[in-house]
């Protein structure tokens, strides 16, 4: 019986024992918790680009005189514009998944335009006088603000489309007439310029790409002065309607 009592008041002591470790041990351990997943934050990017290509120009108006008379109208024959080749460079942002904005600078020209009269047929203008030639040359400053949409990575290739508009400075030479050695001044204006284009772009590593594509360009006109050879006033000559559909292949480099 004295066996029996002590060995229950042992297990009872061991019993009462554990309940405070048992209790120690809720206390020590914490439950794990749940925590957020981290989600990095990754700043749009921003890049530089240098594009360069050829430029299959448009044939231009040549424009003679104060009633807009045509120079081909006035004088026969046709007008001739010779092919160019061109660089632009530019900086840019990436505002959102499949939108950029970029800024654009491109040199134009010399872009040479010539009014070639047809002799055979027309012998004089309408005026009596001979027909004549006229040769110009045009350089200018083209200043694009430019909006694509990148349509969708496809095997690593992403085609867009997008448009610009700004301006152009545009920069006339003297207006020869080759046959008499007869020139008018020269002039500058700034006009409207717009854009329309599509191309490829494909990463060469995580901050270059290359791009190919198509642009239509119209960068507008200038017009001579009056005051020409001899400090005689002649008939104001204007350039106008200068374009061009040009093939391109630059480089992009983005960084944060």
């Amino acid at each position: 019986m004295a066996v029996s009592i002590r060995l229950t008041a042992a297990v009872a002591a061991a019993l009462v024992a554990a309940v405070p470790a048992a209790k120690a041990a809720d206390v020590m351990v914490e439950p794990p918790m749940y925590q957020a997943p981290v989600v990095e934050y990754n700043p749009p990017a921003y890049y530089a680009r240098i594009d360069c290509g050829y430029a299959v120009m448009q044939k231009p108006d040549m424009i003679v005189g104060d009633m807009r008379e045509h120079f081909v109208a006035k004088n026969g024959g046709r007008i001739d514009v010779d092919n160019e080749h061109f660089c632009d460079v530019g900086v840019g942002h990436y505002f959102m998944d499949h939108g950029r904005f970029d800024v654009t600078v491109g040199y134009r020209g010399p872009v040479h335009v010539t009014g070639i009269a047809d002799f055979d047929s027309l012998g004089s203008n309408g005026n009596g006088g001979e027909a004549v030639n006229q040769e110009a040359k045009v350089q200018s400053l083209v200043t694009l603000f430019n909006l694509y949409w990148d349509i969708a990575n496809v095997y690593g290739v992403t085609p867009y489309v997008g448009a610009g508009l700004g301006f152009a400075y545009n920069d006339l030479d003297d207006v020869l007439v080759p046959e008499s050695g007869f020139y008018t001044k020269g002039g500058t204006n700034v006009d409207l310029a717009w854009a329309l284009m599509a191309g490829l772009t494909a990463p060469l590593s995580d901050s270059v790409a290359v791009d190919a594509g198509y642009r239509y360009i119209n960068w507008g006109g200038v017009t001579s002065g009056s005051l020409g050879s001899h400090g005689r006033y002649t008939t104001p000559v204007k350039i106008d309607d200068l374009s061009a559909h040009e093939f391109r292949v630059g480089l992009r480099y983005s960084f944060y």
